[in-house]
């Protein structure tokens, strides 16, 4: 082919690799209600994007931090997700390759005798045979006429966003995890303070009950009562200490430690944390940028989009340059002389013209897995919205609820000292006693359980606007768009320890 002609025919295939078939992603739109119905009243604690990075801290207690600190640092889930950025980064260029030249070195020796009916010529060699020796390179380029490389590589590109989107939920939810365990564990604590107070009381009450049946004042039968409901207080606080020990143990592994590691730095009692009374949810359309879960989900349905262009792309016919370099010759010493070099350039065209309609079957499937991750989007949305909602009630309902615990604990603390001061002066029953006892246990241990509830809603209201997602990466919601694609190590993010 002379130089002219392949001149022409490589520039045409440049002006029709312009071509990029399939359609292009347009992100879905969502109905978005402009406010939050438990929102309330505008409160005036609106969260900024830094403390919501760092939500955990608003509650105040050294521990926690320290505690999501290291399960950033360690945690196993998050080392997985981590890898699998890695590895979407490193697929997305093996994809890419494509569009680039693929040159191959190789160097062959034969000993061969050809026919001589055919006409190809004498044999050289005394017994029939001859040598062959060649070494060179081969290359080849696809033009990329209908843009399939470039579809792929568009697809890959959503992928390794939709990976780091992946690793941003996995850790919302380690730190959400972190703290709900956490403040799961400062509850047992204080149900086993309560218990054993409690029992320090029933304690005193025997004792009391025992006096006074040794002078005659009572039947036995109160001492025995007395015994009974302190044997069932006893028999409760193994369970609490279970519930204690279950927790460490829980958030050891969160961390990615040992339990000999993490259990002695929460042995200690501690009260719960607490955090802002009232929260500003924002606008539920912040949900999109906010929440990682759903920008992945955006970018998986961007990836199967593209994944529709590549099936499309089969229908046209695909263009490559091919050519080669080297040297060919009988004698191995003369195999790099100047008589002995070759090379070959040009053109080839493969089409595919008939194939039963598989093609357009794939372009068929490609675009339904394409409706499937639209749909899926906005189930996640809606999802996303009923779980800030679910949230902000929860929060609001436990709130209400424990300032009328507060009043009953108050209110059984009285009744106690009453009925048992009555007791002693031997005017009140004692059935009175053991009823205030045990209705006193009843309250303190639902004061505990509903504190770490108010802590454990405010900790689901911050997972549910995706707080934490940026924790630990600088870097802003949907900064995962641009040029980081381009190298295998960029956006990955970097764990200490």
């Amino acid at each position: 082919m002379s130089r002219a002609r392949f001149a022409l025919v490589a520039g045409a295939g440049v002006l029709v690799a312009g071509c990029t078939v399939g359609p292009d992603f347009v992100a879905p739109t969502v109905d978005a209600p402009s406010t939050f119905a438990e929102s309330g009243d505008a409160p005036n604690a609106a969260l900024d994007p830094a403390s919501l990075a760092s939500w955990w801290r608003l509650l105040g207690d050294p521990v926690l931090d320290d505690l999501a600190d290291r399960a950033v640092a360690g945690n196993l889930d998050l080392a997985i997700a981590e890898e699998r950025v890695r590895e979407a980064k490193a697929q997305r260029g093996v994809v890419a390759s494509e569009d680039k030249p693929q040159v191959n070195a190789a160097g062959d020796y034969a000993r061969v005798r050809p026919s001589s009916a055919t006409g190809s010529g004498i044999p050289s060699q005394p017994d029939g045979g001859r040598d062959y020796f060649r070494v060179g390179f081969d290359a080849t380029w696809e033009l990329d006429v209908a843009g399939r490389v470039r579809r792929a590589v568009e697809s890959a590109d959503a992928t390794v966003q939709a990976s780091i989107e992946a690793r941003r939920d996995v850790l919302v939810s380690l730190l959400a995890e972190v703290a709900r365990n956490y403040v799961e564990l400062r509850g047992f604590q204080l149900r086993l303070e309560y218990a054993r107070q409690n029992r320090d009381l029933q304690a005193d009450t025997l004792g009391l009950t025992q006096t006074r049946f040794n002078a005659g004042l009572t039947s036995e039968l109160d001492v025995a009562q007395a015994e009974a409901q302190l044997a069932a207080t006893d028999s409760a606080i193994p369970l609490l200490v279970e519930g204690e020990r279950a927790a460490m143990y829980r958030i050891g592994v969160l961390l990615g430690e040992n339990p000999e590691r993490t259990v002695p730095a929460l042995v200690a009692t501690q009260p719960i944390p607490t955090g802002p009374s009232t929260i500003d949810p924002g606008r539920p359309a912040d949900l999109l940028v906010r929440r990682p879960d759903l920008r992945r989900a955006e970018r998986v349905a961007a990836a199967a989009c593209a994944q529709i262009g590549v099936a499309e792309a089969d229908l046209y016919p695909r263009v490559f340059l091919l050519g080669n370099v080297g040297w060919s010759a009988e004698d191995a010493g003369k195999l790099f002389g100047t008589s002995s070099f070759e090379w070959g350039i040009g053109p080839s065209v493969t089409w595919r013209i008939f194939d039963g309609g598989r093609i357009r079957s794939n372009i068929e499937v490609q675009d339904a897995r394409f409706q499937e991750t639209m749909l899926d989007y906005q189930r996640q949305v809606l999802l996303a919205f009923e779980e800030v909602e679910r949230s902000l009630l929860r929060h609001r309902t436990e709130r209400e609820r424990i300032t009328s615990i507060e009043q009953a604990v108050d209110a059984n603390q009285r009744a106690l000292a009453l009925s048992k001061e009555r007791y002693e002066r031997g005017i009140g029953d004692f059935l009175s006693v053991l009823t205030a006892e045990r209705n006193l246990l009843l309250a303190e241990d639902e004061l505990a359980s509903s504190q770490q509830d108010v802590t454990t809603a405010l900790v689901a209201v911050y997972k549910a606007l995706g707080g934490g997602g940026e924790a630990g990466s600088g870097e802003e919601p949907g900064s995962v768009l641009g040029s980081e694609s381009d190298s295998p190590d960029s956006a990955v993010p970097t764990r200490a320890g």
